[in-house]
């Protein structure tokens, strides 16, 4: 039988093994962000933009939604925010669409699944209401239909009461996470960002069936910028890295590079950034450029303009 010396020797070697692997991951990642840079303006009809998704397949093609209150619409804008098309989709009209994001049209069987396709999150919920949410998908294409056809719509819903929300976003492998809003109390406080999940196998199951996401852990915002105003501590958008390897959460104020894979959360290893952002009015959508996870864009709601900018890691060659 060991003795409690060696046990003790295992457990220390084991525990300096994980830390070890995880430093050594987190060099492929970002610790030091250059400075934001305006590098376009977003269409006057985008007013109110909160979701941004950037394609992999078609070089400088940026979508975005409105707030609550449009129509069902996906704004076509080049890299500098220019308006190339209106996406009508063939909806009814969102109670709250919130959130955007790209992502595998259907469960990914191997690496050759390159279609993609643009998740539009019905997400909102500011008075805590809805039963369910609903998330509109459509292929991504070279030149949309008009109205543009719809692939599924997929209803969800929480497993414990109704969340309000704006930040959504899909794994390269398929899997769909969504980061609850937190609200603000009497007392001026917010509580933790929820993560909410449901495998890409789940999401294209049944088509008709009503779906109960997973909770699979929280974020401490309020802990994590305790030295911030309560507005920094809330989640406005996400981002996953086309490698999966590592994911950002947006806020009013600041920006977390987090790195590790959302799928594999763990809540005791938050290995994370704070990013110091050009703070934007209403900053409420953000992406990874394609293939990089050192180089992401952020976009705002209308205030006499809205500035889509871009930061990049200084300790990387710019992209």
């Amino acid at each position: 039988m060991a003795s409690l010396k060696q046990v003790s020797f295992l457990v220390s070697f084991l525990v300096l093994l994980h830390l070890s692997v995880r430093a050594e991951k987190r060099k492929m990642d970002c610790e030091s962000w250059g400075p934001p840079r305006v590098i376009g303006e977003l269409d006057r009809a985008i007013k109110e933009a909160s979701g941004l998704a950037i394609s992999t397949k078609y070089p400088s093609r940026f979508y975005h939604i409105n707030d609550s209150g449009d129509a069902g619409v996906i704004y076509q804008s080049d890299s500098y925010g220019a308006l190339q098309k209106k996406i009508i989709l063939d909806i009814q009209k969102p109670l709250d669409g919130e959130a955007l994001s790209l992502g595998p049209c259907g469960v990914k069987f191997s690496s050759k699944d390159s279609k993609q396709c643009l998740y539009f999150g019905d997400i909102g919920d500011n008075n805590l209401k809805r039963t369910e949410i609903l998330i509109t998908v459509l292929e991504e294409a070279e030149s949309f239909s008009t109205p543009a056809a719809v692939l599924r719509q997929h209803r969800l819903k929480y497993p414990s009461g109704a969340r309000n929300a704006e930040s959504m976003a899909v794994h390269p492998n398929g899997d769909l996470f969504i980061i609850s809003k937190a609200q603000i109390a009497e007392d001026d406080h917010v509580g933790p960002a929820e993560i909410f999940t449901l495998s890409a196998e789940e999401l294209w199951g049944s088509q008709e069936a009503l779906k109960t996401m997973r909770k699979i852990g929280e974020i401490n915002l309020p802990e994590i910028l305790k030295e911030h105003e309560v507005f920094g501590q809330i989640a406005t958008d996400m981002s996953i890295a086309n490698d999966g390897k590592s994911f950002l959460i947006l806020t009013y104020q600041k920006i977390l590079q987090f790195h590790f894979d959302i799928a594999k959360f763990d809540k005791n290893f938050l290995d994370f950034t704070i990013i110091h952002p050009k703070q934007l009015p209403q900053q409420e959508g953000i992406s990874f450029l394609p293939r990089s996870s050192t180089s992401f864009v952020y976009s705002t709601e209308f205030h006499k303009s809205a500035p889509l900018v871009q930061m990049d890691c200084s300790n990387h060659t710019m992209l």
